[in-house]
């Protein structure tokens, strides 16, 4: 046997399914030459992509190969070779296999260490004719994948005997079959569910009766007019059963989207789902839910009922999901089952001398918290028992009805309370207001709080509206001045407007952030239309935002907080495109061209290419200007990471070719970056850095250093990949002194610990610890540029032959981050010199692997303190 390779190897363990089974089918004899064959087709095929066999025992195989690529080729190989066989007796042969790439040891000349136990986990975890593989090996060969192979996203899971969780993704090989049960692993438990902020009031026989109907069905439907508590009601419920469900449950507000396509990535999205490329949402999710016992509570469900048939499609796609969804209107699925919210209960008015059963009713019950929140002392008496029966009683039972009119004791009394409520409500009893006699209560009450809301209140009320999921005081002040129509002194209103229930104030990283349930939104749309303030505020909040995207851009690359932002925003960002495609095309073009950083950073790369490709479409959009240039970097920004080469360079070429047309070098700059890499993808050296070249003298002659640097690290990183460290440092120094001067940590850290790779190839061990150290300080929370920082560190200590406890210790520190974070700085692009030869020489097997799951232990900051330690030779 060829000698074993240590370091970080790709390890894969196979065995066949049903091998027993196969013996007594077959016999000994017929299983016998079923058995040779096996061996010899997946021990040829090893051999020809350099894989080595380290063990073979009955059916299993343990291969070792020195690269994932040559892996993935093998087992696709290998799977094709099964398929195609002709097997004694026409037998099925299945081969489950499983892939890990990590961090291996020898002993006695046999491998040890805990990622060997990984590799055989994940096999383990397979079905037979399945491929699974770890995300350290996904991170490696995701940007190689032959043609006709793809990945599925299996979502996390746990391992036996395994720490921590492990996220596994299903090799696809075209041709052969794809769908399997679920793998044999234990599934992370979801809860995803809201805090719950008020206490839940009454409402027994509801549950009870929504309890017994879910039992009966996969999908329950609660309906009725806004204002009802069938939020409430869901949720209620959803905690009651959350047990009932080994894979927990998940809730899923879908009162911020209109557009039904959105449906499903919003759905995959809050399971954290990752996007498939080239595949539609329903199925990513419809495969990650397949065989989960899982209850999925989807809120507000009327503004996007065309949707349905995505829900058809899960619970077809699924076996043991169940559907909890709440709706004005049932779904008009095939086995739906729905159940029509009731008003809470209320007393009788003949009651009203009888405290004690007049508290007991939920109606009352309900009015009484609402009151006291902003009344603390207020008391239900023998003098205004009857005026709250007779509210509740007017309000027919409503709960957001009730809340409404409970938040103005502050200010009036339950007798004047019911006073006024009377009057709106005769009023629009008379009136020909189509709907329920529910839904008119409930206008009726909203027009009453409406009404009595002063002019300027009034005008803050309707034009806070036009936000979708809330909005910053900031972005308040910047669009409710939008018409000439004062609002007064903005806190002072918005005040006015929580301490009435018209608006709900939450705290976001310490600042407030103002909301409305869907219904009053709605309602307060209406009233700006009437107004014909619609228009105006619109464009306002638009440009409102297009400002802020345009502000986050540059920042995108940088730390988290620009990214947070626009994420918190995001749905105001969705109706700011919406409003300005139809309105404002350029403004869209340009505004979704500068948000595609923040898609990719954050998940949305279906959505966001989706967008741009829908925008770039439009007859309107086909003129060669600067803003479909924008858009069509974006675009190619986007399915560059969805895998889509061709389709970027396509794009980036032609948004080069407007860019230049239209002289605008910026744009041109921008698109010339952006083509570098997709020529540095291709391994094409002397391409990229010729496009970096030109992107640096771009701009450079438009007086932006800080992308300028960007091109400069790019050049010095290919120029340190092809070996020229020496010729690479001086470009690298350029690069990171300009970060410098302009605070960019991003770029920083990157060129930190770029130089510090090329200096300790060229030898210059000093130098290189310096800026090790550098970029440690200054690698915050990213965990993909942390771990390679901490992996440079024990590769110093390892070559300046510091003592080796350290070194080994931030290894698997180093190992334990990159699988905390799903992912690390691609392999391909780091030059790192291997510390485990050098560690190896100096520790025993045992005491090496001791050290390693001491560092595995280690927190992040704990990490890090040990990295900065001074270390004596």
């Amino acid at each position: 046997m060829p000698d074993l390779p240590i370091g970080t190897v790709t390890l894969l363990f196979t065995d066949i399914e049903g091998s027993t089974r196969l013996l007594q089918q077959l016999g000994p004899s017929d299983y016998g030459s079923l058995l040779a064959e096996h061996h010899r087709l997946l021990g040829e095929t090893a051999a020809r992509h350099d894989g080595i066999e380290v063990k073979t025992e009955g059916d299993s195989f343990f291969i070792v190969f020195p690269r994932a690529p040559s892996a993935l080729e093998a087992v696709v190989a290998m799977q094709r070779g099964l398929a195609a066989a002709a097997w004694p007796g026409r037998a099925s042969v299945r081969v489950r296999m499983g892939l890990h790439t990590g961090e291996v040891a020898l002993s006695a000349g046999e491998y040890i260490g805990i990622d060997v136990h990984r590799a055989a986990r994940i096999s383990d975890a397979a079905h037979g004719g399945q491929v699974l593989m770890s995300e350290a090996t996904r991170s490696v060969v995701q940007d190689s994948l032959p043609e006709g192979i793809a990945l599925r996203d299996m979502g996390e899971h746990r391992l036996k005997d395994i720490d921590g969780s492990e996220h596994i993704f299903q090799l696809l090989i075209e041709g052969l079959p794809v769908d399997f049960p679920p793998i044999r692993a234990m599934s992370m438990r979801l809860d995803l569910l809201p805090r719950e902020t008020t206490g839940f009031i009454g409402r027994e026989a509801e549950l009870a009766r929504s309890r017994q109907l879910l039992a009966a069905t996969r999908l329950l439907t609660l309906t009725g007019p806004g204002g009802t508590g069938k939020t409430r009601l869901g949720l209620q419920l959803a905690r009651e059963l959350s047990s009932d469900f080994t894979d927990g449950v998940a809730f899923v507000p879908l009162a911020p989207i209109s557009d039904p396509s959105l449906v499903a990535p919003t759905i995959r999205q809050t399971l954290g789902l990752a996007e498939e490329p080239g595949r539609p949402a329903v199925a990513t999710v419809a495969e990650g839910l397949r065989h989960r016992n899982l209850l999925l509570v989807l809120d507000n469900f009327e503004q996007v009922l065309d949707a349905a048939p995505t829900l058809a499609e899960l619970l077809a796609g699924t076996e043991q999901l169940k559907i909890l969804v709440t709706s004005r209107s049932r779904l008009h699925l095939s086995g739906e089952q729905e159940f029509g919210v009731p008003p809470l209960d209320t007393p009788r008015v003949e009651q009203a001398g009888d405290l004690a059963a007049v508290s007991q009713s939920e109606a009352v019950a309900l009015f009484m918290q609402r009151a006291r929140s902003s009344r603390p002392d207020f008391e239900l008496t023998a003098a205004n028992a009857r005026a709250i029966v007779e509210i509740c009683l007017r309000l027919d039972g409503l709960p957001l009805a009730i809340e409404l009119a409970a938040s103005r004791v502050k200010l009036l009394p339950p007798q004047a309370l019911l006073a006024r409520i009377e009057r709106r409500l005769d009023i629009l009893q008379s009136s020909s207001a189509d709907g329920s006699d529910r839904q008119r209560t409930l206008r009726g009450t909203i027009d009453w709080s409406y009404d009595l809301l002063n002019t300027a209140e009034q005008a803050l009320f309707r034009r806070l509206s036009v936000f979708v999921g809330g909005s910053t005081l900031e972005s308040a002040e910047a669009v409710v001045g939008a018409t000439g129509t004062p609002v007064g002194d903005l806190l002072e209103g918005l005040t006015s407007l929580v301490d009435h229930s018209l608006v709900r104030q939450e705290e976001h990283s310490g600042e407030p952030r103002f909301s409305m349930l869907e219904t009053i939104r709605e309602y307060g749309r209406e009233q700006l239309e009437e107004a014909g303030e619609l228009a105006d505020v619109a464009a306002a909040h638009a440009s409102h935002f297009a400002t802020l995207v345009r502000e986050a851009e540059p920042h995108l690359t940088g730390g988290p907080a620009w990214a947070d932002r626009l994420e918190l925003e995001h749905d105001n960002l969705r109706a700011m495109l919406r409003w300005a495609a139809g309105a404002d095309l350029p403004l869209a073009l340009h505004t979704a061209g500068a948000l595609w950083r923040f898609w990719h950073l954050r998940g949305h790369l279906r959505e966001g290419s989706g967008l741009l490709t829908d925008l770039l479409a439009r007859p309107a959009a086909q003129a060669a200007t600067a803003a479909r240039a924008k858009a069509l970097v974006g675009l190619a920004g986007l399915v560059y990471w969805m895998g889509d080469y061709g389709s970027a360079r396509d794009a980036y070429e032609e948004a080069l070719g407007i860019a230049g047309r239209e002289r605008d070098e910026s744009l041109a700059a921008e698109a010339l970056y952006s083509l570098a890499y997709v020529h540095a993808i291709h391994q094409d050296w002397d391409q990229s850095v010729a496009t970096y070249e030109r992107a640096r003298i771009a701009y450079e002659a438009l007086g932006d250093k800080r992308l300028a640097s960007y091109a400069s690290m790019g050049i010095g990183m290919i120029t340190t990949l092809r070996g020229d460290h020496e010729q690479a440092v001086p470009l690298l120094r350029q690069a990171l002194a300009s970060f410098e001067a302009g605070d960019e940590d991003f770029g920083r850290r990157n060129t930190l610990a770029i130089m510090t790779r090329a200096l300790m190839q060229a030898g210059r061990l000093e130098e290189a610890r310096q800026r090790n150290t550098e970029t440690i300080r200054v690698s915050g929370q990213d965990p993909t540029g942390l771990s390679a920082a901490l992996l440079d560190c024990a590769s110093l200590d390892a070559l300046e032959g510091k003592p080796p406890e350290r070194a080994a210790r931030l290894v698997g520190a180093a190992q334990a981050m990159v699988e905390r974070a799903g992912g690390q700085a691609p392999p391909q692009l780091i030059n790192r010199i291997d510390p485990m030869p050098l560690v190896r020489e100096r520790l025993d097997e045992a005491r090496l692997d001791q050290l390693i799951m001491e560092g595995r232990a280690l927190s992040s900051e704990e990490a890090v303190e040990l990295a900065l330690e001074a270390q004596p030779s």
